[in-house]
């Protein structure tokens, strides 16, 4: 059950990383890339520790809309969605 979390919480940094990676540049962080950071909630495993489950959720600035969608991953990591 522990490499679930794991990924999980190695998914989440790398969504971090890769949204600050792709700037380039250094500047000021805005209301903007706020908006652009997915969020990453309602982790669980299923009874038999096969599958993971969880949310990403991610807002639109300029829409004034949010929403999350539900991924599915399997033991060895791969997208079941």
């Amino acid at each position: 059950m522990k490499p679930f979390i794991g990924r999980a919480a190695l998914l989440a940094v790398m969504v971090i990383v890769s949204a600050t990676a792709a700037q380039g540049q250094k500047r000021a962080f805005s209301i903007h890339d706020l908006y652009k950071i997915k969020n990453i909630s309602g982790i669980a495993v299923s009874p038999k520790g096969d599958a993971l489950s969880y949310t990403v959720g991610s807002s639109d600035l300029s829409l004034h809309q949010s929403g999350y969608d539900v991924w599915l991953s399997d033991a060895g990591g791969d997208l079941l969605k």
